[in-house]
């Protein structure tokens, strides 16, 4: 009868160890736009996806994120929407930009292009690299000219864009620097919109 007495704290240990789990992954998160709309009285309405890569679910308190529409400051967006994101999930935060009329321009070109730029950028283009240098990019005649057959060539109208900034997350406490790069597309049928 001693057996059972010995393999009671053995048994008692090894489901100690497996109640404690895996452990749980803290990922840095990740905001990008879902949907833009550009407003006729100026500004663009955003849907901004917010990405939780972590295995524990983040709550979401402030946000300030400089817009780079085509290497064009657009603004910032700045909100504080306490949003708890489930691991590995995603969330949706709507929000309305002011932005620099420049940073449309961009935009209303690709919408307007029918499958083929009709305007090309000349002189210089100038964008932020991701360690923060400025970089500048001639565009002579030849260049114009490769880009805009390779523009029609792919039936590419999508616009390239950027988000830089911090995302404060409350539980569990920490902070972020974000960036991230991608292209914005016209939607098909819906004027003015983009994904």
């Amino acid at each position: 009868m001693r057996t059972p007495r010995i393999l009671l704290p053995l048994l008692a240990l090894l489901l100690a160890s497996c109640a404690s789990g895996p452990p749980r992954n803290i990922n840095p998160p990740q905001a990008s736009i879902q949907r833009l709309t550009m407003q006729p009285g100026g500004g663009f309405d955003i849907e901004l996806r917010l990405q939780n890569h972590s295995d524990i679910a983040m709550r979401f308190a402030s946000l300030d994120l400089a817009l780079h529409i085509a290497g064009i400051e657009a603004g910032q967006l700045v909100a504080t929407p306490n949003l708890e994101v489930a691991a590995h999930n995603a969330e949706v935060v709507q929000l309305h930009l002011g932005a620099e009329k420049d940073a449309a321009e961009p935009l209303a070109a690709a919408t307007g292009a029918s499958g083929a730029p009709d305007r090309v950028l000349q002189g210089e283009f100038e964008y932020q690299s991701q360690d923060g240098t400025m970089v500048k990019v001639p565009i002579d005649a030849t260049r114009r000219a490769e880009a805009e057959t390779a523009l029609a060539h792919d039936n590419d109208t999508a616009v390239h864009y950027m988000l830089q900034g911090r995302v404060q997350i409350s539980e569990p406490e920490r902070e972020y620097e974000i960036f991230f790069e991608s292209r914005l597309s016209p939607v098909p049928g819906k004027p003015g919109e983009f994904r």
